[in-house]
């Protein structure tokens, strides 16, 4: 699961659903990434709490797509 916070990109959604991930609106441990543009707000703080990735949504398009 994937959650994206902050932000919205009908493209990058479109990528992500395409390779099949499944989007999600809240962090839980069984959230592979959070992709954030605001680092410092409460979802990073639980992504980070979790063990969540927390990346910058460019990154992860580097990395994954």
């Amino acid at each position: 699961r994937i959650v994206m916070s902050g932000f919205r990109s009908g493209d990058l959604k479109a990528a992500l659903e395409n390779v099949g991930a499944k989007l999600g609106s809240s962090v839980t441990k069984d959230t592979f990434a959070l992709l954030a543009k605001t680092m410092g707000t409460s979802k990073v703080k639980e992504a980070e709490r979790l063990g969540v990735k927390v990346m910058e949504p460019a990154q992860f398009v580097r990395e994954y797509l």
